[in-house]
């Protein structure tokens, strides 16, 4: 029956061939035969034996154990099932005690004892690092129309402990924040890194009032935005290239700005004029144009760093942007190759290179396999 099928389907194939090549064919010509032909093919699975099953019939006499792939190395479990966060974007452990801090990316800061079958009523909000206050309103002279400030935001995006916390109460927060806007004005966007207190010792909050502006550069995407004390006690920066697209600015490659760029600098050393100095060591310290708070450049979106507890070495994420993902062991000086390159490829190879010759990085990934590298940590 099916070759008959099969035969009927080819011979009817090939007259409507050889009627369009004739240019003879008339549809209507065939109507007639084809429907007997479907009529007979109808009575014909009719006469035959039922095929099939009309009901699934469970095996259950299999000896078939495990999965085609290999199991993962790690299993993943919900740390606290009881508790509900709001974009939890950062969290560490407080120096000297079993507390838990954790920030949310609309700028509250709290505290959980390690209890993992804690209750939402066990989580502390130590503070709320909210947006810069409205300026008073601009009135025009002239028509004496008042013009409003519309509110701006702030969303946080990291936060460290000084290392000596335990005696100074010291945290820093790095944040993405967005200047009141004034009518159809663009506002200013722009990173921060700021320097808090936290006071009180059972019931520990950040004082508001103690406030110290660190740093701040302007950026209008790609932000980068983590922060950490290294081993030499200097605290290091992550800046994205400040775009939101393919580096903009052309800044990747710039060591005069700070955008692209991983910065070191003594906030414990202050200059007269600012809140911090300049490492003696820094690599561009002494370049003629360039930001001397440059550790290294050539990065898109450094999204989360860390260093390795028993060498000393900075590992770093940075999010690419078409096709690959980076792992850097950043080292002083060192161009990473954005955006003149994507990882090991050229992206923008029209554009001028920097200073010092272009290093690899450690481990790339291909969009096929993963995208928006995060970050990790070592451990022992």
């Amino acid at each position: 029956m099916f070759f008959n099928k099969l035969i009927h389907h080819v011979i009817f194939l090939t007259i409507i061939s050889c009627y369009i090549l004739t240019g003879e064919f008339n549809p209507s010509s065939l109507q007639a035969a084809d429907i007997e032909k479907k009529n007979e093919t109808i009575t014909s699975v009719k006469n035959d034996k039922p095929f099939g099953l009309n009901k699934r019939i469970p095996w259950t006499t299999s000896r078939v154990e495990g999965f085609p792939e290999p199991l993962p190395p790690y299993k993943l479990e919900i740390a606290f099932p009881n508790l509900k966060f709001n974009q939890p974007i950062a969290m560490f452990p407080e120096p000297g005690t079993n507390q838990l801090f954790i920030l949310e990316l609309d700028g509250k800061l709290l505290a959980l004892e390690e209890n993992y079958q804690a209750k939402q009523a066990d989580l502390v909000e130590l503070g709320f690092f909210k947006p810069d206050p409205l300026p008073d309103p601009v009135i025009d002279k002239k028509t004496k129309k008042k013009t409003e400030y519309k509110p701006g935001k702030r969303q946080t995006q990291c936060f460290t402990f000084h290392p000596n916390y335990k005696s100074n109460g010291f945290i820093f927060v790095v944040s993405d924040m967005h200047n009141p806007q004034l009518g159809d004005i663009k506002p200013r966007r722009f990173m921060r890194v700021a320097r808090y207190k936290l006071t009180g010792k059972d019931s520990k909050k950040v004082d508001m009032k103690s406030e110290k502006i660190i740093i701040e550069w302007d950026s209008d995407g790609h932000t980068g935005g983590d922060l950490d004390f290294g081993p030499d006690g200097y605290l290091y920066i992550s800046c994205g290239d400040g775009s939101s697209d393919s580096d903009n600015d052309d800044t990747g490659q710039d060591i005069s700005d700070l955008p692209g760029s991983i910065i070191r600098i003594d906030v414990d050393h202050p200059e007269k004029d600012k809140a911090y100095s300049i490492p003696a060591d820094n690599p561009f310290a002494k370049t003629i144009g360039a930001r001397p708070e440059v550790w290294s450049f050539g990065h898109r979106a450094p999204w989360r760093m860390s260093f390795d507890e028993k060498t000393g070495d900075l590992w770093l994420g940075d999010v690419g942007q078409d096709l690959w993902e980076m792992i850097h062991l950043v080292k002083r000086g060192a161009n990473y190759g954005w955006s003149v390159r994507e990882g090991n490829h050229p992206f923008r190879p029209e554009r001028k290179q920097g200073p010092v010759p272009i290093s690899p990085p450690i481990v790339e990934h291909h969009h096929s396999e993963s995208r928006s590298i995060t970050g990790g940590l070592v451990y022992y």
